[in-house]
């Protein structure tokens, strides 16, 4: 019974808002659950991206638990770009995760 509730769950958290048919190339998220946080971040990471077109991120109202994302790119389908955006967050997250523990090992040598 717990886990059917945590599959819904998870499946609630991301939805897609596809404006047309045609390639996948305009389209909107909404993330249930986030905020400024990730928005910020992943219009970010989006903007870095060659491919894309636009990115563009709201909170529609703060006592709304729901974030928007719109990302429109070149050729290549939306929902790649987004993987490709979020692989690239983790990475760098990865990146000053390990930084931060070489410099507090070496701060605590000291």
């Amino acid at each position: 019974m717990i886990n059917k509730e945590i599959e819904v769950i998870e499946q609630e958290k991301l939805k897609i808002i596809q404006d047309n048919d045609e390639g996948n190339f305009n389209c909107t998220y909404s993330f249930t659950g986030e905020d400024h946080t990730l928005g910020n971040l992943l219009r970010y990471a989006l903007m870095k991206d060659p491919e894309t077109l636009f990115s563009g991120y709201s909170v529609p109202h703060p006592s709304e638990d729901l974030m928007n994302i719109r990302l429109q790119t070149h050729t290549n389908k939306t929902e790649n770009v987004l993987n490709n955006a979020f692989d690239n967050i983790i990475k760098i997250s990865n990146i000053l995760r390990n930084k931060f523990k070489i410099a507090n090992e070496k701060f605590n040598k000291n």
